[in-house]
């Protein structure tokens, strides 16, 4: 099983999570932010994880998808640190007696949606995507549901107590390397 497998996985995990939690949708409903813009991450996240099966295995026969897929992980990165950052500002306001939030980090939040947006949009308009083929395990239902998708098993914990860094990533991929190479 490939690295990027394991990683690529369980961290879309984590993000379709994070977007699922009920603290991320608060904190955009209290700021009165724009709720769509959680609806076309989650979509751009659904597309990539539907084609992310195929271009994992086309990145040993082709260094373009190699390239492609270190971009995509980059992003998710990306994704993860403003879900935290926003996940983080909603239990800092749950916290604070008054609510003291310049309204300049608020709309921060959203242009760096707008950006993450951005981003994916570009990936996915990339011309080696085309190649690649849409994983049979993956369906989406119209709307922000999503009826099956592959889910790799993973240690990771989803709840929305948990904040999820850098170490975890990096021990799971210690031991995917450890166990790829035991069996080579």
């Amino acid at each position: 099983m490939p690295v990027l497998e394991t990683l690529g996985g369980a961290l879309l995990q984590v993000l379709f999570d994070k977007l699922d939690s009920r603290r991320i949708l608060d904190y955009f409903r209290q700021r009165d932010l724009d709720e769509k813009l959680l609806k076309k991450l989650k979509r751009k996240l659904m597309d990539i994880n539907a084609v992310i099966d195929d271009a994992e295995q086309k990145q040993f026969t082709n260094s373009l998808v190699k390239e492609w897929l270190d971009e995509v992980r980059d992003i998710l990165y990306d994704a993860e640190d403003l879900l935290e950052l926003i996940h983080y500002a909603y239990s800092k306001t749950k916290l604070e007696a008054e609510f003291q939030t310049s309204s300049s980090k608020v709309h921060s939040f959203e242009s760096k949606i707008i950006a993450l947006l951005d981003d994916l949009e570009s990936l996915l308009n990339q011309r080696i995507v085309r190649d690649f083929k849409i994983s049979s395990t993956v369906r989406s239902e119209l709307g922000n549901k999503v009826s099956e998708k592959k889910v790799e098993s993973t240690s990771l914990v989803a709840e929305d107590d948990v904040i999820y860094g850098r170490d975890e990533d990096k021990e799971m991929i210690i031991s995917c390397l450890l166990y790829t190479s035991q069996n080579f």
